[in-house]
Parts: C-alpha cells; sequence; structure tokens
C-alpha cells in the first residue's frame, strides 16, 4: 500500500505499508517513507527511503489484496498524520 504524502515540481514523496514473509514463513509489516527527485528527463536521479520492519503473527495481517489489486477501497488505509 503507497499512499502519496507529498510532490513538487520533481519531487514526490510518499507513505507505504506492506507485509511479507521469509523463506521460513515467518511475517513482517514493513513500514515507511519513500521519496523519489527526479531529473529533467524524468529519469530518477535520488531516492531515498526509511524502512521498518516489524515481525508480526500471519492473524496480524492486515492486507490481503493481490499485487495486481488496483481498486480505490484500499485508499488511505495509513490514516492522516494531519
Amino acid at each position: 500500500m503507497k499512499e502519496l504524502w507529498a510532490f513538487t515540481d520533481n519531487r514526490i514523496s510518499v507513505r507505504f505499508e506492506y507485509e511479507w514473509r521469509d523463506a521460513e514463513n515467518n511475517w513482517f509489516r514493513s513500514h515507511g517513507n519513500e521519496h523519489w527527485e527526479f531529473d529533467h528527463e524524468g529519469l530518477v536521479r535520488r531516492r531515498d527511503a526509511s524502512i521498518n520492519d516489524i515481525p508480526i503473527q500471519e492473524s496480524e495481517r492486515r492486507y490481503f489484496e493481490s499485487r495486481a489489486s488496483t481498486g480505490s477501497s484500499s485508499a488511505n488505509r495509513l490514516g492522516s498524520y494531519a
């Protein structure tokens, strides 16, 4: 899940949260911020990310959509910082 946080002429920032499991079937939730800066041709000049991984139980999972899902029903699940 990614949510637009801020943007300017050549920069964009998103907040994100997703879940994954490792080879031993342990579940994790990763969340953080990601920032991109683009050059005059639209190519990524700089990318920074701050990612936090938290171990969770499978019963604590929040997201079950497939990667191909693009529906708006999941919009703004990260909540507002305002």
